[in-house]
């Protein structure tokens, strides 16, 4: 069984890593702010111009509105989407990495062909999206977002593939409910005191992480 995040953020990264169930060398996705509609485009078009020069610009993005903090980094603006602010996000931002140093170019080459292997490869495979907390988030569209895109994905490389979705709101006490939308959908709401948005240190929910381990161990299926 393979395992590839595949988006929003970096947060998965860190909690997969931790607990053991991502030991195989990073993947694209891993380190980038993108949301499911730039990935799904992204893998309609096999992954081409993903880095293609032409296609990535630097951009000062209002990453964080409610506190006007911009970032100039890399987007493909190919990959570029939102859906009637469906997304915190619609950049497709290779946000830890300057893609004009060759260095860190080639690591996002090698990172591509690991993700696009994986994909293509006839072992299963298991997804995991975190879907950020934003003023005008819809879960329930999500997850018709989702099962389209799992659809497609498992007709696109004819093999097992699973999704597992985390969400999160804040609360006066933290708890986790899990669900089991199909036989390969799953999804964690954490409810938390702390905030996950990524402008303080809990940017991983490392404050959180005794939730991550009920959900990522016992809560989850051998995946």
């Amino acid at each position: 069984m393979n395992h590839l995040i595949i988006g929003e953020t970096c947060l998965l990264k860190y909690q997969l890593t931790r607990v053991g169930i991502k030991k195989d060398p990073t993947d694209i996705f891993d380190d980038m702010m993108v949301n499911l509609d730039g990935v799904r485009n992204i893998i309609q078009h096999n992954f081409e111009d993903m880095l293609s020069p032409e296609n990535i610009k630097n951009v000062n993005y209002l990453y964080y509105p409610d506190h006007g903090i911009c970032h100039n980094k890399p987007i493909n603006i190919k990959y570029t989407t939102n859906d009637n602010d469906l997304y915190s996000w619609d950049v497709c931002s290779f946000f830890h990495f300057d893609v004009q140093t060759q260095e860190s170019f080639n690591s996002l080459i090698r990172k591509l062909k690991r993700t696009k292997q994986k994909f293509e490869s006839s072992e299963p495979l298991t997804l995991y999206y975190y879907y950020r907390k934003h003023k005008k988030q819809d879960i329930a569209r999500l997850k018709k977002k989702i099962e389209s895109f799992l659809d497609f994905v498992r007709r696109k490389y004819s093999k097992q593939i699973k999704i597992v979705l985390v969400t999160q709101d804040e609360g006066d006490a933290d708890f986790l409910n899990i669900e089991q939308d199909t036989d390969d959908f799953y999804h964690g709401h954490f409810t938390t005191t702390s905030s996950w948005v990524g402008i303080d240190e809990n940017w991983d929910a490392h404050l959180n992480n005794d939730l991550f381990d009920l959900f990522l161990g016992e809560g989850l299926p051998e995946l």
